[in-house]
């Protein structure tokens, strides 16, 4: 199951959600070209959001800032790769993982 909030978007996995989808790679933005700031929620539909998936953001050039309400324990592979924009991103003290080139902001 997909929810939306604002242009992030959150698939069902087990009993919490998470940004993108590992299994399929889906992008968790709406709109890849979209530009500003990104923000992911603590809970969507009363589901506790828990991981950024692989490629969640992957080449998001747009990004400019991102916000992290949620009490996230991993960051996935290629996550925020190419992400050439962001300026300020804050991960939570509850990340006990970040995958190969997680946060690879380099263009």
């Amino acid at each position: 199951m997909t929810f939306v909030s604002g242009v992030v978007k959150y698939y069902t996995k087990n009993d919490y959600l998470i940004v993108g989808d590992n299994e399929t790679e889906q992008t968790g933005i709406t709109d890849p070209s979209y530009s500003g700031e990104v923000v992911i929620q603590e809970r969507v539909d009363g589901k506790e959001v828990k991981e950024i998936g692989q490629k969640a953001f992957f080449r998001c050039t747009g990004i400019t800032k991102v916000t992290i309400h949620a009490k996230i324990t991993n960051i996935n592979q290629l996550a925020f790769c190419y992400c050439t924009s962001i300026t300020y991103i804050n991960i939570p003290s509850t990340v006990t993982f970040i995958g190969w080139a997680g946060i690879c902001l380099c263009g």
